[in-house]
């Protein structure tokens, strides 16, 4: 065992190192996909020598409050919607990468 995750209140993570549709609960750790209020966090290992990602398609146009890319890596493919972060509080930005 690397990590035991224990989500907070109004977070989401997505589950898993492959190719998903971001509305589709099946790839969320809670069994559901975000809603509009979520803190949506990809944290999943990849293998650091794929020289693609994980992607995550976008089925609509989406709004979480935040969003965090901690590891591994994934790509967001938007088609023909947008994704927008509702955050204003400057202690817990928008968009995080790290």
């Amino acid at each position: 065992m690397s990590e035991i995750i224990i989500p907070h209140a109004n977070e989401a993570r997505w589950s898993s190192p492959y190719d998903g549709t971001f509305s589709d609960p099946v790839y969320w750790l809670q069994g559901a996909s975000p809603s509009p209020t979520d803190h949506v966090i990809f944290s999943v290992a990849t293998d650091p020598d794929a020289v693609a990602p994980f992607v995550v398609t976008l089925d609509a146009n989406t709004t979480s409050d935040r969003l965090s890319a901690r590891q591994g890596h994934v790509r967001l493919d938007l088609g023909t919607h947008s994704y927008s972060l509702t955050n204003a509080a400057s202690a817990t930005p928008s968009l995080s990468i790290g």
